[in-house]
């Protein structure tokens, strides 16, 4: 997918291996867009794990239907939670780095190789992960939104001004699994993914408490909204988990995180499910 952006000249090793791990569960409808937009990377060196969850339409087929031996395929022996999927899939990489991609997201084609020169790049601050900014796309691949995401003021971010953030957005500032390259070793040392809606915000305070995350100033990736996606499922859920996420921050964070800062967060927790179910039923018609 073309990108109306000028990538910066990177220096890295073209040895370092990136996993790209995509969790599937009857993902046959995008799952081979979601690949190619991962084997056409600039960066050669990688591994696509495909962590399967029992799939029953044809999303194995398409998988096996790529002769690449750069795809690894760990197919289930029983349905597990989204959580647990992803955790096998991670647990699988054998990468320096991470990326945890939808099965319906897209990358843009100098998109690890950027993300890979800026983590490089900045090994004085031993970050735990950087993150892009992503446009958003329809079920038919049109751009609904074009790069959206928070950029930190000094492309640095440590944890205080990341829950703060979160607080007064009442939702995710970082974004998607997608939107990050994870260092392997600071992964490792988490727990690893659990609950629901909240699975990548949950993960990126996790990293943070381990290292700061960077941000690369591009857009590197198209993030999928639709009525078959899993944020627009989970639409029941979200608020609830949003607003008990903030306000176990509160408690946590009682310097960083006030009084006003919660109460914008909570409305805007409220609000914006809203605006996102009204913005893809939109686009569905």
């Amino acid at each position: 997918m073309a990108n109306d952006i000028n990538y910066p000249p990177t220096n890295a090793a073209s040895e370092t291996l990136v996993s790209l791990c995509i969790p599937t569960f009857n993902g046959s409808r995008f799952i081979q867009q979601t690949i190619q937009s991962c084997l056409s990377q600039s960066h050669r060196n990688l591994e696509v794990i495909i962590a399967d969850d029992q799939s029953s339409d044809d999303t194995i087929s398409i998988v096996q239907s790529f002769n690449d031996n750069r795809i690894v395929i760990l197919p289930a022996q029983e349905r597990t939670s989204p959580a647990s999927n992803w955790n096998r899939a991670v647990q699988a990489a054998q990468g320096q780095f991470i990326k945890i991609l939808g099965q319906d997201d897209l990358l843009y084609s100098h998109c690890i190789e950027t993300e890979l020169a800026v983590m490089l790049a900045s090994d004085k601050h031993n970050p735990s992960f950087c993150f892009s900014s992503r446009s958003i796309v329809d079920k038919s691949s049109r751009e609904v939104i074009h790069s959206r995401g928070w950029t930190p003021a000094n492309g640095v971010c440590e944890l205080d001004e990341v829950v703060a953030k979160i607080v007064r957005s009442g939702g995710n500032p970082i974004g998607e699994p997608v939107v990050g390259l994870i260092a392997t070793q600071a992964i490792r040392q988490t727990k690893g993914f659990s609950g629901q809606y909240l699975i990548d915000l949950s993960m990126w305070i996790e990293l943070l408490k381990i290292g700061p995350a960077v941000h690369t100033k591009y857009t590197l990736m198209s993030f999928r909204v639709g009525k078959s996606s899993w944020s627009f499922k989970l639409k029941e859920s979200q608020t609830a988990e949003v607003l008990k996420l903030i306000r176990s921050l509160e408690v946590a964070f009682p310097k960083v995180v006030s009084k006003s800062d919660l109460l914008i967060g909570t409305v805007l927790a409220y609000i914006k499910p809203k605006l996102r179910i009204a913005l893809i039923k939109m686009r569905a018609k």
